[in-house]
């Protein structure tokens, strides 16, 4: 069974990612987590993270953060620089969501429409240029849901159809093949 590492910054995006892992990969494998909610937490501390990960069997890495409007290219870049010479006996992947992983969520308003229990408006293409897609989705589920982690992984876990996130949100579609590339 494959077992991934993942850091991302923080709960929410920890529970959603723990829901599409498995639908991405096809079948059954393990996570292990870090979650740095602090702002910035992620892209100061991940190191710490992926050198935790040499000493309990992982077989895939990946550092999760979303873009918040800064260049997805730079923000990789960057998080590439920090690893430096380091070695990892395992590949260490890093996905920058552009604009937030809420943006992902978004991309399925069937899902939301299941935990609304109402009729949800698609989203405009392309949906990771939405500005503040948190903000959306909080608006969007209002009145009656308030965005919690367990909302957003209830969201994930009843996406039916996550070819059509894929088609809609090309870090997504990234995301997914480094996920089932194993």
């Amino acid at each position: 069974m494959t077992r991934f590492g993942i850091v991302v910054e923080g709960p929410c995006d920890e529970l959603v990612l723990k829901e599409l892992i498995p639908r991405c990969l096809g079948s059954d494998c393990e996570i292990e987590s870090r979650a740095w909610s602090t702002s910035g937490g992620v892209a100061r501390k991940f190191c710490n993270s992926l050198n935790e990960f040499k000493y309990i069997g992982i077989d895939k890495a990946f550092v999760v953060r979303d873009s918040d409007g800064k260049d997805p290219l730079v923000l990789t870049a960057n998080m590439r620089g920090r690893i430096g010479d380091r070695q990892y006996p395992f590949p260490v992947n890093f996905i920058v969501i552009v604009q937030e992983l809420e943006a992902w969520l978004l991309a399925d308003e069937k899902a939301i429409a299941a935990i609304t229990s109402r009729p949800v408006p698609r989203q405009p293409d392309p949906i990771e240029s939405i500005p503040c897609p948190k903000e959306r989705l909080k608006r969007i589920l209002s009145p009656g849901v308030v965005y919690t982690r367990e909302v957003a992984r209830s969201i994930a876990a009843a996406m039916v159809d996550i070819d059509r996130v894929a088609d809609r949100c090309p870090t997504f579609k990234g995301f997914r093949h480094h996920v089932s590339d194993c």
